[in-house]
């Protein structure tokens, strides 16, 4: 089990196309043994946003603190 502090992770600027002012931790992943598990804390400075995507997998999102909108489509 790992046991962290997530600031203890470096953050990395999020580059996907249309991103701006947001950094990405990766908290767990497939370094940590993980390969089909992904745990990021992502940071936006205030008014930024990520661009709409998608995945094939599974998605959770939570917001620490501040305040944000998610929008989630073919919801079945």
């Amino acid at each position: 089990m790992k046991h962290i502090y997530y600031l203890d992770e470096g953050a990395v600027e999020v580059t996907e196309a249309g991103a701006h002012g947001a950094k990405m931790r990766w908290v767990i992943g497939e370094k940590d043994g993980a390969p089909h598990f992904y745990m990021r804390i992502i940071s936006f400075e205030p008014g930024e946003e990520r661009p709409d995507h998608s995945h094939p997998w599974e998605h959770e999102n939570f917001i620490i603190s501040g305040r944000g909108t998610l929008e989630v489509e073919n919801l079945t």
